[in-house]
């Protein structure tokens, strides 16, 4: 497996972070289509386990109110700035005094990622320190997805009359699995290395059954056992074969990649006013092409807008996360595992 002791360098991870991030604001961008349900099967399982396995172990040995203080830093307060941007949108005309404790259950939109985030560490962080066996937890947090996939992913039931709502959004537990896949891989509580074309050729078989079982409306619980496997192999060969490789280090991803908090929380503020300026908010007219372009004109504006943003100290630290210490981390666009 990839060597994971002090100074090995993951510049790939840098670049495929970058790339999920934009595919992530191109997703937002398509029309409901085959296209945008292809980008859906494996983006946001990857992009958890890119941050899952950038989670080191030794940031926990300073005890949890430290581990506390640095996530709030990181990604609970520009969190929680973005969500008081988003306020008005998650109103929906009504009085602020309306607010319930759903709107913090159920952010709005995009917003979900950060609070599943930092529920991966916790839990990353009770297996450090408690010695949870690592095997125990891949096994249920798989179950999750399971259990995401065939009973909430297409689910029209008003939120308040779906099962287990007062636990919150589903999607802040249906990728736990992926994040901890990405952080025991780092920390090698499991080590595996399959060879990389046998990988590649399982990835394959397995997405085109996918394809096969879909178009047949075979049951949904073997499409979600097909769908766990085929993202825990691009897991497995991003992770451990893509990381240490030099690939696609353009400075435009990189950058994409460490404003990657704040690229990610305010795009849809640009994405939104696209949309109404061109007169189709629900995205009911517009092409898989023009929503590819809207996705690349939103990538553009909002990284040029973050860029220029970040000059204020205030905003680099409050609104994206970037710490000071954290400068030291990336060399030349390569993080390095210290």
């Amino acid at each position: 497996m990839c060597n994971t002791t002090p100074g090995t360098i993951y510049p790939g991870l840098n670049a495929a972070k970058g790339i999920l991030v934009i595919l992530v604001i191109l997703t937002h961008a398509l029309p409901n289509s085959m296209l945008l349900y292809f980008f859906y099967i494996f983006h946001m399982p990857l992009f958890l386990s890119v941050s899952g396995y950038l989670l080191k172990r030794s940031v926990f040995n300073n005890g949890f109110r430290n581990l506390l203080k640095r996530s709030s830093q990181r990604s609970l307060i520009p969190w929680a700035i973005a969500s008081l941007v988003y306020l008005p949108f998650s109103l929906q005309g009504r009085s602020i005094t309306q607010l319930t404790i759903m709107n913090l259950l159920y952010p709005f939109y995009h917003l979900w990622y950060v609070p599943a985030y930092f529920i991966g560490v916790m839990l990353c962080y009770a297996v450090a320190q408690l010695r949870i066996p690592v095997k125990l937890v891949l096994l249920i947090t798989a179950s999750f997805t399971v259990i995401w996939y065939i009973f909430f992913r297409d689910s029209h039931l008003p939120v308040t009359e779906q099962p287990l709502y007062w636990l919150g959004e589903k999607r802040f537990y249906a990728y736990l699995f992926f994040f901890f896949l990405g952080f025991a891989l780092r920390n090698e509580y499991i080590r595996i290395f399959p060879n990389p074309f046998f990988l590649l050729s399982a990835i394959a078989i397995v997405f085109v059954t996918i394809v096969v079982f879909v178009f047949n409306h075979l049951p949904d619980f073997a499409i979600a056992i097909l769908y766990l496997l085929f993202n825990a192999g691009c897991v497995l060969f991003v992770l451990l074969y893509v990381g240490p490789q030099q690939w696609l280090q353009h400075k435009f991803i990189l950058f994409i990649n460490k404003q990657s908090l704040g690229i990610y929380l305010y795009h849809p503020l640009i994405l939104f006013t696209i949309y109404h300026l061109i007169g189709d908010p629900e995205k009911q007219h517009i092409s898989n092409l023009e929503g590819f372009g809207v996705g690349v004109v939103t990538v553009i504006i909002t990284a040029l807008l973050v860029y220029l943003v970040k000059e204020w100290r205030f905003a680099n630290r409050y609104f994206f996360g970037i710490l000071k210490d954290e400068k030291d981390l990336v060399v030349k666009g390569v993080l390095v595992a210290a």
